[in-house]
């Protein structure tokens, strides 16, 4: 277990991430509050991420890793809106993060997420034939989620579930023809479209997990992420983020790291008793 001096450094370090400073003296510049807690919003899912990995202890078995998708969550139609535009077909979009899998015993594990999610949906505008909305946002989503393993002889059944925290990042909008011959994307603003910036809901996913060189190991793994914050502010249409990913990731021991600390350490002992 850390000790109690690492814990204090640990939290004075993440509250130096967020309340430092120049960020304080910034808040009384604001005009609005919107300003500022979209500041904090995003500031906070990084924090919660941190916070998620610096309070457990760190087992040899525990991991960090890099992971990329694919998934076909939506965006919202917000220019030329209207109830009766047609939703074209699905649009695989790409995302990528890093996460940690931290080991509590031989079956449970704490998988916390930073993720940059992209969504894109295209809508037929109503009464056209060629004219094509594509409606695009960003996310920046941190899952806490809690991992059951299924252990076999050279691979791992695995089962996720949690809960997610998301904020956009942008919001921007294109028109196009059927052949998506698209011109440009244009930026557009939140409070102007009625969006709401931020977002939560619920993960759940299955996969496998396989050691495939000395120390690394891939994960492939399935998940359904259920939106449960309709993300429009009006009465004109309900948004809801929802849909599946196909997420494949690597992952090496976090000990790896421990071990080469130390060995660079006693290089430089060597090296220095060497000269004297």
């Amino acid at each position: 277990m850390p000790s109690s001096i690492s814990y204090t450094f640990k939290i004075k370090f993440l509250g130096f991430l967020v309340f430092h400073k120049p960020l304080t003296l910034r808040v009384f510049r604001f005009r609005k509050w919107s300003s500022f807690l979209r500041i904090l919003s995003c500031r906070y899912s990084i924090l919660f991420f941190l916070l998620s990995f610096s309070f457990f202890s760190v087992e040899a078995q525990s991991s960090i890793g890099l992971k990329g998708q694919i998934n076909n969550l939506g965006s919202p139609l917000v220019i030329k809106r209207d109830l009766f535009s047609k939703t074209q077909g699905e649009i695989l979009n790409p995302g990528f993060g890093i996460f940690f899998d931290l080991v509590l015993n031989e079956k449970w594990a704490l998988q916390p997420e930073l993720l940059y999610q992209e969504q894109r949906q295209s809508y037929l505008l109503t009464g056209t034939d060629i004219a094509i909305n594509i409606s695009v946002m960003e996310y920046l989503r941190v899952p806490l989620l809690f991992k059951y393993n299924m252990p076999f002889k050279n691979f791992s059944l695995i089962g996720l579930a949690g809960p997610y925290g998301g904020y956009a990042l942008s919001l921007k909008s294109g028109e196009t023809n059927q052949n998506l011959d698209l011109t440009s994307y244009r930026r557009l603003s939140f409070s102007e479209n009625d969006v709401r910036r931020l977002d939560f809901g619920v993960l759940l996913g299955f996969g496998i997990e396989k050691i495939i060189a000395n120390k690394l190991k891939t994960k492939l793994t399935f998940r359904y992420n259920f939106g449960m914050l309709d993300i429009m502010k009006d009465n004109l249409s309900t948004f809801y983020n929802r849909g599946y990913s196909l997420d494949m990731g690597f992952m090496v021991p976090l000990s790896i790291f421990k071990k080469q600390k130390a060995s660079d350490q006693k290089s430089n002992n060597s090296k220095h008793s060497s000269r004297l």
